[in-house]
């Protein structure tokens, strides 16, 4: 073959197929690494959950996990973290002059309630970050950094009711939001040792929507009524 027609064969030729590299989503992965270990750390704790059982079901090596994360303390971290933000914090941010203090109010209420009912699991999470006194948690960021706004938002709803006259003045929102917190999430989270102990399912949609109409009637009755003034008596019969 001479030197042309080794040129015109190899002209002749399709040019090589590009194949695309395999990239890694790295979005993907840790989205994935977090909903599996979420799971893990939900159902046995931080103590109990292993890393490598997290690796194998999430389908991602541990040398990966530990890429992402540095350790199962970040892990765990992160998990808190994520369930702080998409959970927790989450509220509309209502137009004021357009719906009032009363109905803003019902609405803040009734978004906290429906995000626990929406994923439970989270209760349990914060609970068990209760129990180690929220060691781990007390490191991070993310929750200073969620409830500012969240109380700001409630505050600027309460001074909206005062200043329309709905709302009576002096209402602490840190205690009404801790208030608010204790009504909507202890049914969910009791929700099956108090359907042994009363012998009702608590954790049926049809008794949590009563429970939840129940709640926001409370919050608002709180913040629409004067207080008491003066000691409480007992009635001796």
């Amino acid at each position: 073959m001479t030197a042309d027609q080794r040129k015109r064969s190899i002209a002749a030729k399709p040019p090589a197929v590009q194949r695309p590299r395999k990239t890694r989503d790295a979005a993907l992965a840790q989205a994935t690494i977090l909903g599996v270990a979420r799971a893990h750390f939900v159902s046995q704790g931080f103590a109990g959950a292993r890393v490598d059982e997290i690796a194998a079901e999430s389908g991602y090596s541990k040398a990966m996990i530990y890429h992402y994360y540095g350790n199962k303390e970040n892990l765990y971290v992160a998990v808190l973290e994520e369930v702080y933000k998409h959970f927790v914090a989450p509220r509309r941010v209502l137009n004021l002059a357009e719906v009032g203090p009363v109905r803003a109010l019902e609405a803040f209420v009734r978004e906290g309630a429906a995000s626990v009912r929406k994923d439970p699991a989270i209760l349990n999470l914060l609970a068990i970050e209760n129990l180690n006194e929220a060691a781990y948690l007390r490191g991070s960021t993310v929750p200073r950094a969620i409830y500012p706004p969240l109380l700001t938002q409630l505050k600027e709803i309460l001074d909206a009711g005062v200043q329309q006259g709905v709302f009576r003045a002096g209402i602490d929102p840190v205690q009404l939001y801790v208030a608010l917190s204790s009504v909507i999430f202890h049914a969910v989270s009791n929700r099956f040792t108090l359907s042994v102990t009363l012998g009702t399912d608590t954790a049926s949609s049809a008794f949590l929507d009563r429970h939840v109409d129940m709640s926001v009637a409370m919050v608002i009755g709180y913040c629409t009524t004067s207080p008491r003034t003066g000691p409480v008596r007992t009635v001796r019969k």
